[in-house]
């Protein structure tokens, strides 16, 4: 009777443990199958991307650090003093107080006069503008503008936890560039004013230069500036035909396109580069918070996650290439083209979690680059008003006039595919695109916000 009881127990651990044989058999199977499937899914999309010479990893996306003495980024250190742990400290540098850090009172006072919500630059921020350490942070953006290549020391292997501390001292650059250019206008320095405006678009060039998307909304930022400057003393410059080409010159190599294009390819080796360690995974879970959902993140940062994170990164994929697809085409072509990626994201859910943190951050971001280059078109045809106006004593009734006067073309509104909308004003005139809402407001204050009419406005 004992045996018989003894051999029950054992009965049953044995039954347990073949179920858990059949159960690991069951589980394998699919297992095997989606990790060996899917795998294969995923070289192949890698290998097309190969074959398209685009990078699959950070360290063939971003920029490779040129010499110091090549390198804009040691000079513009002089003024922004945001890295002070560089080794030597760049020669000239101004004492350790960062570019973005110093007077915010005197900085909101730039800002207002730049926007026009202030008609003149206090006499106490204009003395601060003018002021022995602002030149010597200024004269250093100058030098720096002028250099080819411009690389800073972001740790970038970090990922989307990398940093970027120089942007803000971009954008604050450009305030102070473009208050510069302002006074100078307006007091009639006109070489002064036009050396200004290049050093500011030279800036938007060296953030060019960093493929990130935080770049290109920063350099968006700065075009923004520059052309709200631009607008106020353009009136008042009597620009030379040289002078014209000069700053057309530079203004024809904001290449925002290809700026975006370099940005995708960096997030896209950026994100594949965080799903190839899962161990750098945790932390990555948007708020889990019940014990299932960290148990979950568990499984997926676990060798048996494997086929699930090779899902994350063909999923990760095909969302880039919906994405690179629509920003190879203008904003008036896919604004209302966009429900396969709802649908998409709808499916995926929580097949492809690291997908869905790291991209919804790029669906509008056309509509953003598609902005400065309205603003930066408007530009051109600016200057090429104010030579009309010089040769025939007023601006012309009409933008037909202009075709045939410039070794360049008049662009159309990149909003619209058609002409940028035109009327005079006075002895001055109204030139506007129909903005991303891609409604025509006639040049009228929208209450679309950032999405009404672009206007560039010289009251003459």
């Amino acid at each position: 009777m004992s045996a018989r009881n003894g051999a029950k127990p054992f009965g049953c651990l044995r039954r347990l443990g073949i179920g858990l044989l059949v159960l690991s058999v069951v589980l394998a199977v699919p297992w095997t199958y989606f990790d060996i499937t899917l795998g294969m899914k995923l070289e192949r999309e890698l290998g097309a991307i190969r074959e398209r010479g685009e990078p699959l990893t950070l360290a063939e996306a971003v920029p490779g650090m040129p010499p110091r003495d090549e390198n804009a980024a040691d000079v513009y250190e002089e003024a922004f003093r945001v890295f002070q742990k560089w080794e030597p400290t760049p020669e000239g540098a101004v004492p350790g107080t960062r570019l973005s850090d110093l007077a915010p009172e005197m900085q909101q006072a730039v800002d207002d006069f730049i926007s026009g919500e202030s008609v003149d630059l206090p006499a106490e921020a204009r003395r601060w503008l003018f002021s022995d350490e602002i030149e010597q942070r200024l004269e250093a953006i100058k030098r720096a503008s002028r250099m080819e290549r411009c690389v800073f020391p972001v740790n970038w292997e970090d990922g989307f936890a990398a940093l970027f501390p120089h942007l803000a001292q971009f954008r604050e650059a450009q305030r102070l560039v473009t208050a510069r250019m302002m006074i100078a206008g307006r007091e009639g320095r006109t070489g002064e004013a036009l050396e200004w405006c290049k050093v500011g678009l030279r800036m938007s060039e060296h953030v060019g230069q960093e493929p990130t998307l935080i770049g290109l909304l920063v350099r968006v930022s700065m075009l923004e500036a520059l052309s709200a400057g631009a607008r106020d003393i353009l009136d008042d410059l009597r620009l030379s035909l040289a002078e014209v080409r000069s700053l057309h010159g530079i203004i024809a190599q904001e290449d925002l396109w290809r700026h975006l294009r370099d940005a995708m390819q960096a997030e896209r080796a950026s994100g594949l580069s965080l799903l190839a360690r899962p161990a750098d995974l945790s932390g990555t879970g948007h708020g889990t918070s019940s014990p299932y959902q960290e148990a979950l993140w568990a499984l997926y940062r676990s060798p048996a996650g494997a086929p699930w994170r090779k899902n994350d990164a063909v999923t990760l994929l095909t969302l880039h290439d919906l994405f690179e697809e629509r920003m190879e085409r203008p904003w008036r072509e896919v604004r209302d083209d966009w429900p396969q990626r709802d649908d998409y994201v709808g499916f995926r859910g929580w097949a492809a979690p690291i997908t869905m943190v790291v991209t919804p951050v790029f669906e509008r971001i056309t509509k953003k680059r598609d902005s400065a280059i309205a603003r930066m078109d408007q530009f051109q045809i600016a200057l090429a008003l104010n030579l009309y106006r010089q040769k025939h004593g007023e601006y012309p009734p009409a933008l037909e006039p202009l075709a045939g006067t410039m070794d360049w073309t008049i662009p159309d509104d990149i909003f619209s595919g058609e002409p940028f909308g035109y009327h005079r004003e006075g002895n001055g005139y109204l030139l506007w695109s129909v903005g991303p809402d891609l409604g025509d407001d006639g040049g009228a204050d929208s209450e679309e916000g950032d999405d009404g009419d672009i206007v560039w406005r010289v009251q003459g």
